[in-house]
């Protein structure tokens, strides 16, 4: 197991945030002609739940994670949801607001991805008594 963050970044704090909003508003019985496109998505149909329900663990997991790689591997994770998202938005109704958002929204993850991963390597340097 690799070592404790003192504090969770913000940023994964406000992604699990925001995955945990998405998985409620999936979960919402009320229309939501943006994301239809996901309830069909490759060529075969998922339940009703699975969206909703991955959101949530991606959200419940990067609010809970306290370790950098665990961190790091949900930042990443929720990037690709929100570029899945972004492009069920843009199959839907073409270029959009929340389409360049999520992007955004995504290349944020990564970045923060990349940051949580440095700071992996760092803790695990000073547990070795190497920094």
């Amino acid at each position: 197991m690799g070592p404790l963050m003192e504090r969770r970044y913000p940023t994964q704090v406000q992604t699990g945030q925001i995955m945990v909003g998405l998985a409620l508003h999936l979960a919402a019985p009320v229309a939501k002609p943006t994301l239809w496109v996901l309830e069909i998505w490759g060529g075969f149909q998922l339940p009703g739940w699975a969206w909703p329900a991955i959101f949530l663990a991606v959200g419940l997991g990067l609010l809970l994670a306290r370790r950098p790689r665990v961190a790091q591997f949900g930042m990443m994770t929720a990037s690709l949801l929100y570029v899945t998202i972004s492009a069920a938005s843009y199959l839907t109704l073409g270029w959009n607001a929340f389409t360049l958002v999520c992007l955004f929204a995504a290349v944020h993850c990564v970045w923060t991805a990349i940051d949580l991963r440095a700071r992996a390597d760092y803790l695990r340097e000073v547990e070795r008594g190497r920094a």
